[in-house]
This record gives C-alpha cells, structure tokens and sequence, in this order.
C-alpha cells in the first residue's frame, strides 16, 4: 500500500490534496514490488502521499522521513504547498525549512503559500539570531567584560531597532563604562 489504511482521515486528506482517487492500502509502507517497478517519479509521489497522510496524523518525525524519501527519489518531484520545508518549519527546524522551501520557490516562483512560508521561517531564524546574541551580550556583560558585551547590545540594536530591553541593557553597560 501507499499510505495507510483506506478511509482514514489521512488517507482521505491525501487523495484530496492530491487530486487522487482512494487506494486500498494495507499498511503504511510502499510495496516492494512498487519500489522495485516503480520509476523514479511514481515512487516520489507515493512516497509524498505517505508523508501528506503522516502529516495529517501530526506524525511529523515520520512525515519527515517520507517526504525526504520523496526528494530521494525524485529531487525535482513538485510538492507544491506541502514540502519537506513545511514539516521543517513546525519542528522549529529553521535553516532546513529555509533551505527545502526555498528550493520549492524554484520550482514554482510564483506560489504565494511557498513564499509567506519562506518568509516566516526567514523572520524566525534572524529572531533567533537576535536572541542569541543578545543572550550573549548580558552573559559577557554578567562576566564583566563589558566592552565585548557593548559590541554584541549594539548588534542586537543594529539589528532590531525596536528592542527597547536591548537598548536599556546597552544604556546599562555603557553607564557602567561611564561613557
């Protein structure tokens, strides 16, 4: 079978995604015999079933596997709104988000849900770059080194302008420094 017990949710959710008519399946593994016959793209597309399926079980560890399994596959499958990016980005898993989503992008510039998605995974990663660094900055500045603490407060404030708490901690440090 391709992705599970015909008539569940899932399986449902994925024949309507996919504009597929319902398969018999047995179980949630691709068949030996699909694997062994199967092309390239045949195998891609079961395989991004099996994830869609997984993916609408909230299986996302699994739903990852099969939608890496798809790309495998076939790296030019189109996985239109759902991609590898998309399980990506609810596991918090950023960079990679970015990386598969912007390779969809590719594929389809012109898909909107593809480029909002793209665009939050990229406002997330440069927030928690920010976090970082400014985690670093009260750390240096809690050690006492508080020149290096001034250059990481001034690149949080470079980087978001509106962080007041960054720039009350930079006013601290810079007090401190009497500067």
């Amino acid at each position: 079978g391709l992705i599970g017990p015909s008539g569940t949710a899932a399986a449902k959710d994925a024949d309507r995604i996919t504009g597929d008519a319902p398969v018999q399946c047995v179980g949630i593994e691709i068949a030996e015999t699909e694997r062994k016959e199967g092309s390239p793209a045949i195998l891609a597309r079961a395989a991004m079933r099996k994830g869609l399926a997984l993916l609408a079980e909230g299986k996302l560890c699994e739903a990852e596997n099969a939608m890496l399994d798809a790309f495998r596959y076939n790296p030019r499958v189109e996985f239109g709104d759902h991609n590898p990016g998309g399980i990506y980005h609810r596991m918090h898993n950023y960079p990679v988000a970015a990386y598969y989503l912007a390779l969809a992008l590719e594929q389809d510039p012109k898909n909107a849900v593809i480029r909002r998605h793209l665009s939050l995974v990229k406002r997330w990663i440069s927030r928690r770059n920010i976090e970082r660094a400014f985690r670093a900055a009260r750390r240096l500045a809690d050690n006492g080194q508080l020149e290096e603490a001034v250059t990481e407060y001034r690149d949080v404030v470079r980087r978001d302008p509106q962080d007041r708490q960054a720039w009350n901690e930079l006013a601290s440090v810079l007090w401190k420094l009497d500067r």
